[in-house]
């Protein structure tokens, strides 16, 4: 997040000449899915069936993103090695 607010955000709202406007739109844009996922949570944390249904689904969500990144790790070191 430092590299694209400091490192592209910023240099586009310097040259641009509606650069003013893109440091809201970054923040909006990072703080718009925290707040819903947030939201989300709160509204799900009163009912105990749709919390044990999160719970499962994090388990293979967990579980799917490890077999990814085990099989992009193995690419990447079969690719420069």
């Amino acid at each position: 997040m430092f590299w694209l607010y400091f490192g592209l955000a910023m240099p586009l709202m310097l040259t641009s000449s509606f650069g003013p406007i893109i440091p809201t739109v970054f923040a909006l844009g990072t703080a718009l899915p925290l707040l819903i996922v947030l939201l989300l949570l709160a509204v799900a944390s009163d009912s105990s069936s749709l919390m044990k249904k999160t719970r499962k689904w994090g388990a293979v969500t967990q579980k799917l993103a490890g077999i990814v990144f085990v099989l992009l790790g193995i690419s990447d070191f079969m690719a420069f090695w």
